[in-house]
């Protein structure tokens, strides 16, 4: 009947919403052993395709077929539109994970995907007007959620505004081969790079007709060449696509493979959520302002007392710190860093932990005591994603919020409720 039942080994205190509905579900056992469900929640206003990671022989194959190819399903209906005339922007050198690439397309999965999640949309439109739309996914499941997210958005980017599913109007079939679409009109409506929307509580992007979709996932490898990266990050069609990627600690899956990039803004989750640390120390984080400098001073105080707690049966208070980087590799011109030199090297000084900090059971416990560190009053209140980490020589933020207290604004890129 589409409804969740919990599985009895969820973490204790994972509350999922009441409504909580699964429209569809799909495991080629035969072929590539990819895992994915549309599933949403009208309480929190989402519809989401949610990819598994990697659980069997099948989806191990995925993981090392480490091939490069064109992004899609060899031309046939899934392709990347192209500007040869923006050498930035083409599509000739674009290449991604072959194995990744594989878990979303082969079997023409992709087109069972849009085809139930418009359906889908089309249906919940008639409940909620405001509808989220993401993609997500741990480790596997975070690059398929990623190449999905992209997918989606071309898919958008193709419909003209009459063909989008409302309430009255069933999605039909569209051929993706043909990206011919009047680019002079969306490139005058869409606002530039440096504006674009990363906002998670908007039902749409740049174009107000157009969805935003959203890709957050957890422990995502690198999933393409530079002219992959180039492209999401540059093209005019990307512009509906918000990409955050969450990294735990020394997570060693997202440092690989070493020869390919990242796309997308990532988050990177440092300290220790009461039971294990996320990294072996903490001293190896880039300190970007005194606020940084005192929670990690904390942070180590509170480790400090980890072994006389637990040797008295005490509860370990929480210390976290949660960093986002500008498009991983950061953006001078904004003044936006990238992530801390060593970054790619560090997990390999101590392997075991690093691998060990890519469960998903540790993302979530992570962020739950994240949470409720937030909604207590924690000493973490300030450090929740308010902005993107700076250079050294960025110039400081000024005081503009309602508080006389020499800190900026709050801009959190999603709410309590999402």
């Amino acid at each position: 009947n589409g409804d969740f039942h919990p599985h009895p080994n969820l973490p204790s205190g994972m509350n999922l919403p009441t409504d909580l509905q699964c429209h569809w579900y799909y495991h080629d056992r035969i072929h590539e052993g990819t895992q994915v469900m549309i599933a949403s929640s009208i309480q929190q206003e989402y519809l989401a395709i949610v990819f598994a990671g990697t659980d069997d022989y099948q989806t191990t194959l995925l993981d090392i077929d480490i091939l490069r190819k064109s992004f899609g399903d060899n031309g046939q209906n899934w392709t990347l539109p192209d500007h040869e005339e923006e050498p930035k922007t083409s599509t000739k050198w674009v290449f991604v994970h072959a194995g990744f690439n594989n878990a979303v397309f082969e079997q023409g999965l992709m087109d069972q995907i849009v085809t139930r999640f418009e359906t889908v949309r089309a249906r919940l439109l008639q409940q909620t007007a405001s509808l989220c739309l993401y993609t997500t996914g741990h480790s596997l499941g975070a690059a398929a959620s990623l190449i999905t997210g992209v997918a989606l958005t071309t898919y958008y980017n193709q419909q003209e505004p009459q063909q989008y599913p409302s309430a009255e109007q069933q999605p039909q079939p569209v051929e993706l081969k043909s990206t011919t679409r009047l680019r002079a009109q969306r490139q005058a409506t869409t606002s530039s790079r440096s504006k674009r929307n990363y906002g998670i509580d908007d039902s749409f992007g740049a174009d107000p007709v157009r969805p935003l979709v959203k890709t957050i996932n957890f422990g995502c490898p690198a999933v393409g060449n530079r002219a992959w990266r180039d492209y999401i990050h540059a093209s005019t069609e990307m512009q509906d696509l918000a990409v955050w990627r969450f990294v735990l600690g020394w997570d060693i899956v997202p440092r690989l493979p070493s020869t390919m990039y990242h796309v997308g803004h990532t988050v990177q989750l440092d300290g220790y959520d009461g039971k294990e640390p996320a990294n072996q120390t903490l001293t190896t984080l880039r300190i970007q302002s005194e606020e940084n400098e005192e929670v990690i001073s904390q942070q180590l105080r509170r480790r400090t007392l980890v072994e006389s707690s637990n040797a008295k049966n005490e509860t370990i208070p929480f210390a976290g710190i949660a960093q986002a980087y500008f498009q991983h590799y950061g953006d001078k011109t904004q003044s936006y860093a990238s992530v801390p030199w060593g970054w790619s090297s560090t997990p390999y000084i101590w392997v075991p932990n690093a691998v060990a900090s890519h469960r998903a059971d540790r993302y979530w416990r992570f962020l739950h005591e994240y949470q409720k560190d937030l909604h207590n009053g924690g000493n973490q209140s300030r450090t929740w994603l308010t902005e993107f980490v700076p250079t050294s020589d960025a110039p400081k933020k000024e005081d503009d919020d309602d508080k006389d207290d020499g800190t900026p604004r709050q801009v959190l890129f999603w709410d309590d409720d999402a």
